[in-house]
């Protein structure tokens, strides 16, 4: 299924339903990684919902390349509000502090969103003023290609372009190809799916792989994970393959070696780069 691009006057955003997931995890680092990525689809589906980009940019907005402005929004009253601040403190979505910034050709807005420090702030470089993704198992500086919300050349607003053309699944899809050797519902590979676009892309896009549900289990092993695989691999302008599976740690789930997976449901979002 597509996702709708809305034409707002001069600029545009590509305006899509993100997808919350539910998951758990036995594992401390797992469950963190998987809060944090929760919190940045949160986040992706309030800034497409409410920024404005006709209020956001506008030929004068940027004056430089990398230039801290403002999302704004336009109040029932007609008079814009602030979604992303462009002073300190920085608004913060998630545990995530953002900032929206001017693209190199000034005629579009990406957001970054990092975990600062006590006393970081929309300027701050210093390697200190950042705290640890844990997904990344690294800080993400400002700086950092990690940092943009929405991927590599994904911008929120831009002028005189063509809008993103972007896909999502509709459903979390189930991953159910062992890719090693299967033993009942055990794989000690992993398990892929192949997955076509609705519409194929002009060139590959980038690909957001997110667990769904991490095992079909019946308690007390459903949805937990010690080790989980969401990816996307092979992708083409016409489709991927998603690998998404799992392995629980718990004694009652009679991992083998607690090395082997299970199959196990994730959701993606595509966007044209």
């Amino acid at each position: 299924m597509n996702l709708p691009n809305v034409l707002m006057g001069t600029a545009t955003i590509a305006i899509g339903a993100l997808i919350y997931l539910n998951g758990a995890s036995n594992n401390l680092n797992a469950a963190l990684s998987s809060d944090q990525s929760l919190a940045k689809e949160a986040t992706r589906r309030m800034l497409l919902q409410t920024v404005n980009c006709d209020a956001s940019l506008t030929a004068a907005t940027c004056g430089a390349a990398g230039q801290i402005v403002p999302l704004l929004r336009v109040a029932p009253t007609g008079a814009p509000g602030t979604v992303v601040s462009a002073t300190d403190p920085p608004t913060n979505a998630g545990g995530f502090a953002l900032r929206a910034e001017c693209t190199a050709d000034k005629n579009g807005l990406v957001v970054r969103a990092v975990r600062l420090a006590p006393g970081g702030g929309l300027t701050s470089t210093a390697a200190a003023s950042f705290l640890q993704d844990a997904k990344l198992a690294k800080a993400v500086g400002w700086s950092d290609p990690e940092s943009l919300l929405f991927g590599p050349g994904a911008e929120i607003c831009s002028l005189g372009r063509v809008p993103f053309l972007t896909d999502h699944s509709a459903a979390p899809v189930q991953a159910a190809t062992c890719d090693g050797t299967q033993s009942g519902v055990w794989c000690d590979g992993s398990y892929f799916q192949d997955v076509l676009f609705t519409t194929a892309f002009a060139s590959p896009p980038a690909v957001i792989v997110v667990m769904a549900k991490s095992n079909n289990l019946a308690s007390p092993c459903a949805n937990t994970a010690d080790r989980i695989d969401a990816r996307a691999v092979a992708v083409t302008k016409a489709g991927f393959r998603l690998y998404c599976a799992a392995s629980p740690d718990d004694v009652s789930c009679a991992n083998p070696a607690k090395t082997q997976m299970l199959s196990s449901a994730c959701t993606y979002f595509a966007v044209e780069r």
